[in-house]
């Protein structure tokens, strides 16, 4: 099943959250459709035209947002005001910028966080969600990506994230050996680090060393998202141990679809396992041979399918 043919927004926004941050705000589709909000992984991550392909844009009112520090909300890489609550409080600013009362919510990985924490915090404005991948935040969570997991797959690359880390912080946790290098006011320590950091990402989402490394002109860019990413992890994401699981009977009693891949090294799925425990008359679809990226061919056909199958439940 193909994604919906390309679409480009109707309408462009730059929202003014405070006198730090704006975001960006793009909505296309049926004005007077279901509105459906996308949001992206992460921390860091950003929207891309790919994602607003997954809705029929004859029923649905699209919209996407960039994150806080991330893609093209400014400023990009910015740490200051940007925990997960300012994330969910900018959630609100948006549904109440369009004078939406309920919206459903399609997520990916760290954006099924806050989909899952803006559930709990607002849930009389949830009609439905589409949870792809799903991510807890807890610390197990973290360190599987870090020490207890995706080093076993690839100790060879996990190598290279730790050379490039000064020896003299060897007695610190990885985690703040990590942060403290990417946010040094050295320069060329924190373009190698985070290089090989965000290498370190693309090689697990892919689950194969043949990926592309970053050049020189990705530096940049490189930075910018893996300090909103070490940021978030270093503060375990702005929310108690176990704080989603513990805050299940604050969902509201809506469709809500749960899909990950097997094969997904990011954000193993477990974690979907435990939601539809958890969530009376979730669906949980578990893709055989698909890991986290919400492009391979057939987490692609269940995402569309997903959202066609809501409209049908909410019709």
């Amino acid at each position: 099943m193909p994604l919906y043919p390309p679409i480009e927004p109707s309408k462009v926004y730059h929202l003014p959250i405070d006198t730090l941050h704006t975001i960006y705000v793009e909505e296309m589709g049926n004005p007077q459709g279901i509105p459906v909000l996308f949001l992206h992984g992460g921390p860091g991550g950003s929207c891309n035209a790919d994602n607003r392909r997954y809705f029929d844009p004859t029923r649905y009112r699209i919209i996407l947002f960039d994150q806080r520090g991330s893609g093209r909300s400014t400023p990009l890489g910015n740490v200051t005001d940007n925990t997960t609550q300012h994330l969910l409080d900018d959630i609100e600013h948006i549904r109440q910028h369009f004078v939406i009362e309920q919206w459903m919510l399609f997520a990916g990985s760290w954006g099924s966080t806050l989909a899952l924490l803006y559930a709990q915090a607002q849930p009389e404005r949830v009609l439905a969600m589409v949870l792809r991948g799903s991510f807890l935040a807890r610390q197990r969570d973290w360190l599987w990506f870090i020490q207890e997991g995706g080093p076993r797959f690839f100790p060879q690359i996990w190598a290279e994230v730790v050379d490039t880390l000064p020896v003299e912080t060897s007695d610190l946790s990885m985690t703040d050996r990590l942060y403290h290098a990417i946010f040094s006011d050295d320069e060329k320590l924190s373009q190698r680090v985070s290089a090989a950091w965000q290498y370190w990402g693309r090689v697990m989402v892919n689950r194969s060393v043949d990926v592309d490394r970053f050049k020189a002109a990705d530096f940049a860019s490189c930075v910018n998202h893996s300090r909103i990413e070490l940021h978030y992890a270093k503060h375990a994401y702005f929310i108690r141990e176990n704080q989603i699981l513990d805050n299940m009977h604050r969902l509201p009693k809506v469709p809500v679809r749960l899909i990950h891949g097997q094969l997904d090294w990011i954000c193993p799925v477990e974690s979907s396992y435990l939601l539809a425990q958890a969530i009376d008359g979730a669906s949980l679809q578990v893709l055989e041979a698909v890991g986290h990226v919400a492009g391979e061919s057939g987490m692609r056909d269940a995402l569309r399918d997903g959202a066609d199958s809501v409209l049908s439940e909410l019709a």
